[in-house]
């Protein structure tokens, strides 16, 4: 399947016969709009994992949550993104 991808032979559907289009992500613009998010958050992701690190927590763990650990974990997060 991936060379006839990438060969752009014909597919067969089930209403026939057709070429296969390839998309270049980069030109979706809602790609682009998730990559601007991604931006403006990731450093407060790099601050989670490094909190979940230091803390040992491994596992689903809401961060803020109910739990002692979830409120260690927002703690220990927003202690590290601060800096």
């Amino acid at each position: 399947m991936t060379f006839s991808l990438f060969s752009q032979s014909q597919i067969h559907y089930d209403w026939g016969i057709g070429k296969i289009l390839l998309v270049v992500p980069s030109a979706n613009p809602r790609n682009a709009a998730g990559k601007n998010r991604f931006k403006q958050i990731s450093a407060w992701i790099n601050a989670c994992q490094s909190a979940r690190n230091e803390l040992g927590i491994k596992g689903m763990c809401c961060v803020g949550g109910k739990t002692v650990q979830g409120k260690a974990l927002y703690v220990k997060a927003k202690a590290i993104f601060g800096k």
